[in-house]
């Protein structure tokens, strides 16, 4: 996790990397023990040892840019495997013990089916992202929404603005989550998915 350890794990990697360099060493003096035991000269035995951290180094960042790319941290954080249709476009967070993730993604309504079936949301009528605090008088600035789409998507702006993702509007919008009973049985972040009315368009917000 070397170009996105603030995305995943501020706190991890360096406790990643206490487990993972006294490997390496170990390895490295295996092998150098091994090459002086077969009797092979100390220039070729130090050729092999710079040999073998360039490939190990060279793995830890191919690995870290894999994990590190949306589709990737997608797989991980999300769901495995994801929808063929499934294009995910930005993401941002920091894990932590106050960690979040947003995702967001597209896809066609059947694979968008898929996802929603596959982290056991439901759709929530009464979500909290569409009840601005009274009164709301400031956040009626457009007539063709409804009061509570303006308040959703000045809500959703500022989320964006604030996880650095970038804010795309969502027609129609819809919220989908757990519901408490299931909140209570699973054991794993609890995640809030935005769509519009077409659902082909959305963000996924972990928390």
């Amino acid at each position: 996790m070397v170009f996105y350890a603030w995305r995943t794990g501020v706190i991890l990697f360096p406790a990643f990397g206490f487990v993972l360099i006294p490997l390496l060493i170990w390895f490295q003096t295996g092998i150098g023990w091994l090459l002086n035991w077969f009797r092979v000269s100390g220039r070729r035995v130090c050729q092999v040892q710079i040999g073998f951290w360039i490939f190990a180094v060279a793995g830890i960042v191919f690995c870290g840019w894999v994990e590190g790319t949306p589709r990737g941290a997608f797989r991980r954080l999300v769901m495995d495997p994801i929808p063929s249709s499934v294009q995910v476009k930005e993401w941002n967070g920091m894990v932590g013990l106050e960690g979040f993730y947003t995702f967001y993604f597209e896809a066609d309504p059947d694979d968008m089916a898929k996802v929603i079936n596959g982290l056991h949301l439901i759709r929530i009528m009464d979500s909290a992202w569409f009840s601005p605090p009274s009164p709301s008088r400031l956040l009626i600035t457009n007539l063709i929404l409804t009061p509570s789409e303006n308040y959703f998507h000045w809500k959703l702006s500022n989320h964006c603005a604030w996880v650095k993702v970038p804010f795309t509007k969502l027609d129609g919008p819809e919220v989908c989550g757990l519901s408490n009973s299931e909140g209570k049985m699973k054991d794993r972040w609890v995640g809030t998915l935005l769509m519009d009315r077409e659902h082909r368009k959305a963000f996924y917000v972990l928390n």
